[in-house]
């Protein structure tokens, strides 16, 4: 889990400096684009435009669009690299911290992961239900393992209704299968 996590900041940190570079050449473009548009008033605004200026219009009116069209790809850009950026996070959200345990001792969600590692394999929810004790709390249970496996985090939904299992049994059984 170590190395993972180290992977995923550095990945994060290397998003994080192409968002920067992609936003500063955004805000030079944008610069740019402003300087052009400027020049081109100040220069219609002159008396008398001879032929000379007449081209340099011309030429800064291709600037203008060439500006705009990469000042577009550069909002593009931006975007995705914050995207990017935005996904290393919520990566690293999931990630338990080093040394940190998913689930807290003596939480029946705790219980329920211990219960199923003694098992060894999937349980229907009556017997996980029956080895914990509280029967009672019936709906409290399936909606927490079901909002766990939704997420994909430490518990699976199996085969057959009301069926859960750990992720951990997945992952041992692909192991087992190299």
């Amino acid at each position: 889990m170590v190395n993972s996590r180290a992977s995923l900041e550095k990945l994060k940190s290397a998003s994080t400096e192409e968002l920067s570079a992609r936003e500063g050449a955004l805000r030079g473009a944008e610069a740019r684009l402003t300087a052009f548009k400027d020049s081109l008033a100040a220069l219609r605004n002159q008396p008398g435009t001879d032929a000379a200026i007449a081209a340099l219009i011309r030429r800064l009116h291709e600037k203008i669009k060439k500006e705009e069209t990469q000042i577009a790809e550069l909002q593009v850009a931006v975007e995705r690299a914050r995207a990017r950026s935005d996904g290393f996070d919520e990566v690293l959200r999931l990630l338990p911290r080093d040394g940190e345990d998913e689930l807290r001792p003596g939480t029946t969600m705790y219980d329920v992961r211990e219960a199923l590692r003694a098992a060894g394999k999937p349980m229907h929810l009556d017997e996980i239900l029956k080895k914990l004790g509280c029967e009672d709390k019936r709906n409290s249970l399936r909606g927490s393992l079901a909002a766990y496996a939704n997420k994909g985090r430490v518990f699976t939904k199996e085969e057959g209704q009301e069926n859960f299992g750990l992720i951990e049994f997945h992952t041992n059984t692909a192991n087992d299968n190299k």
